[in-house]
């Protein structure tokens, strides 16, 4: 009989959100992101890090928020898989023969932002999948379930249709990754080293696809130009807030440097200085803290003892400016 502890729960738990993943392989929920990383992905995939239980948790979080949507459609097929030129995808609930329900599980700030562009494309590809299949008009559903509020989800549903431009697109792309055996699809003639989806800035952060360097060599790979001016935009807005914080801080250290020499200078081990609202406390620390006095190093040996001890180092000053 296994004794069931804390830690028994712990471990059993983390075996069970850390379920052995499937294969690298093409998928249609990525058919309308970038074809080459999709490519390096699967065949030159990136060293995985350790395991992350909040993505992981996140989407088990997913998968109970399915089965709570599955629970009020009997007649859906859950995880129905499809393919579009050898490209498989699964759909979250199939009810036959042509509804697509796709559930997504956000929180009530992220709402704003949805419905999400790749998540309208995910759909679109399952759809183009059913109408290769001899479908003719699929219907696609996105259902957005915030876990802090689930009952905002009755106002997020979206329908999602698709044109037959949209199909066409989409059955090319398939078919261009699909027979892409033995090398990438070629770069795509509108993408650069310079913009998304390559390099970046996204929520405010730099980002660099992370086969990057596969498709674009050494170019830009130090700093590509979109992270200047977009940081660069950002750091003018915040011009002004840094000035006042700078002038807040030398105010602050002059006020402790004053306080200081006045200690010293009086021996005083404390000091309080009080306003209306806020006071200052100063302490001398209870041990003294030993430090090289290089002045009396050099009055006692001169400077030629220490001058083996000195390197000269070129400092770089790094300045933004708006050109």
């Amino acid at each position: 009989m296994v004794k069931v502890t804390v830690e028994v729960l712990k471990e059993t738990i983390k075996q069970a959100l850390m379920t052995e993943p499937s294969p690298p392989r093409f998928r249609l929920s990525q058919l309308k992101e970038c074809l080459r990383q999709q490519w390096f992905e699967v065949n030159e995939p990136e060293p995985e890090g350790e395991t992350n239980l909040i993505e992981l948790g996140h989407f088990l979080k997913g998968r109970l928020f399915e089965d709570w949507v599955a629970s009020a459609f009997p007649e859906a097929v859950r995880q129905h898989e499809v393919e579009l030129h050898g490209i498989k995808g699964h759909i979250d609930l199939f009810i036959s023969p042509d509804v697509v329900i796709e559930v997504k599980t956000t929180t009530t700030q992220s709402l704003v932002f949805a419905p999400s562009y790749d998540h309208v494309w995910q759909v679109k590809a399952y759809l183009a999948a059913l109408k290769s299949s001899g479908i003719d008009e699929p219907k696609g559903f996105l259902i957005y379930i915030p876990a802090d509020d689930p009952a905002k989800c009755l106002d997020y549903i979206f329908p999602v249709d698709l044109s037959d431009h949209e199909y066409e697109m989409l059955l090319n792309r398939a078919k261009t990754l699909s027979e892409a055996t033995d090398s990438p699809p070629p770069i795509p003639s509108d993408y650069s080293p310079e913009k998304l989806p390559c390099a970046g800035i996204i929520f405010n952060a730099p980002y660099r696809c992370p086969y990057f360097e596969k498709c674009w060599g050494e170019i830009g790979t130090i700093v590509p130009r979109s992270w200047v001016d977009g940081l660069g935009a950002q750091l003018a807005q915040l011009d002004e807030v840094i000035a006042a914080f700078e002038k807040v801080i030398k105010s602050k250290e002059e006020i402790e440097r004053r306080i200081k020499e006045a200690m010293r200078e009086k021996g005083l081990t404390e000091l309080v200085i009080s306003g209306d609202q806020f006071e200052i406390v100063a302490q001398m620390a209870d041990k003294p803290r030993e430090q090289i006095d290089i002045k009396a190093l050099r009055q006692d040996f001169g400077d030629d003892i220490l001058r083996r001890y000195v390197r000269e180092v070129y400092p770089i000053f790094v300045r933004w400016r708006k050109k």
